[in-house]
C-alpha cells in the first residue's frame, strides 16, 4: 500500500520538481493568498546551477513569508501546520537539505499559498 508519509521521506526533492518543470518549459512559482506571484530578488551566484538557484529563491521566499506574517509564525508553528518536523523547516530554511516535493508543497500550503507551474 502506498503511503504519503513514505513519499514525503523518500520521494523526489524540490530539485527534481524544478528540473521536471524546466523540461516542460515551466518554472515552479509560489502564489500568495491574494493570487500574486511571490518571488525573491536574489541574484544568481557565479557558477551556481540554475536548479540550485531556483531552489534557493523558493526557499528564501518561504522563509520571508513566515517572517512577514503577523503575528509572526515560528518554525515550530509552520512545521505543525505543514505536518512535518520542526527540524525539517529549520534545515530547509537554512538550505541544509532540499525538501521533498511533497514537504515543499505542504510548507507552501501551511503559509496560505499555493504552488503553480508558469511558462518560462
Amino acid at each position: 500500500m502506498w503511503e504519503l508519509e513514505g513519499w514525503v521521506r523518500d520521494g523526489p526533492t524540490l530539485v527534481h520538481l524544478i528540473g521536471r518543470a524546466r523540461v516542460l518549459g515551466m518554472r515552479v512559482v509560489i502564489i500568495d493568498g491574494r493570487g500574486d506571484w511571490v518571488y525573491s530578488p536574489l541574484g544568481r551566484e557565479l557558477g551556481e546551477r540554475q536548479d540550485a538557484f531556483e531552489m534557493r529563491c523558493l526557499l528564501a521566499v518561504l522563509r520571508g513569508l513566515r517572517l512577514e506574517t503577523w503575528p509572526r509564525l515560528t518554525q515550530s508553528e509552520v512545521a505543525r501546520l505543514a505536518g512535518v518536523d520542526t527540524s525539517s523547516i529549520k534545515n530547509w530554511e537554512r538550505q541544509v537539505s532540499p525538501p521533498r516535493a511533497v514537504g515543499f508543497m505542504r510548507w507552501v500550503l501551511a503559509l496560505g499559498c499555493r504552488v503553480e507551474l508558469r511558462t518560462l
